[in-house]
């Protein structure tokens, strides 16, 4: 019954509707590539976005998430490991993340400038450490060569084992 009283593990919120992805959006909540995380981040963006700018929806795959503590600081250089290109990406610190939409491209500068930072008790406002960058790309991944050989070589086996099942018990005799 206790679960039926807690909050989605993968809440996210648009706080700024009127945003532009080129200058970033402001969202509460985590930015992952896990599947749950970008459908939240997607419904969010594509339910309460009010146009313009464009894009009016968006569409996200999960590429990399760099782990907490690789990336540091309040700013600095983002790069694709492996390579492979990447059009959105989300620096979070905090309780809040940014994501912004790039041209496709394996590097991005990064920065917390727009994340909302806690006042110390003194009133100045200091700035967050970036927990974490994700990146996304607009496109699906096209699967490696190796990748569809082994799908029909899959596909040819359950074909020839079917067909090797066929019972021989019905036969036409000719009188």
């Amino acid at each position: 019954m206790l679960g039926a009283f807690t909050a989605p593990a993968h809440a996210v919120e648009l706080l700024d509707p009127d945003c532009d992805l080129t200058t970033g959006c402001l969202f509460s909540g985590n930015a992952t590539d896990t599947a749950a995380s970008i459908l939240a981040i997607e419904t969010a963006y594509n339910t309460d976005h009010v146009e313009p700018p464009l894009p009016a929806t968006i569409s996200l795959q999960g590429l990399f998430k760099t782990a907490d503590g690789d990336v540091t600081g309040t700013s600095g250089t983002f790069t694709l490991p492996g390579g492979g290109l990447f059009d959105f990406y989300a620096v979070k610190a905090g309780n809040f993340f940014m994501l912004y939409s790039v041209n496709p491209t394996n590097t991005v500068n990064w920065t917390t400038t727009g994340i909302p930072h806690p006042k110390d008790p003194d009133g100045i406002i200091k700035r967050l450490e970036v927990s974490h960058i994700t990146a996304y790309s607009s496109t699906a991944a096209v699967p490696e060569p190796a990748t569809w050989a082994m799908m029909l070589f899959g596909f040819g086996a359950i074909g020839f084992g079917m067909r090797r099942r066929r019972s021989d018990s019905v036969r036409v005799r000719f009188a």
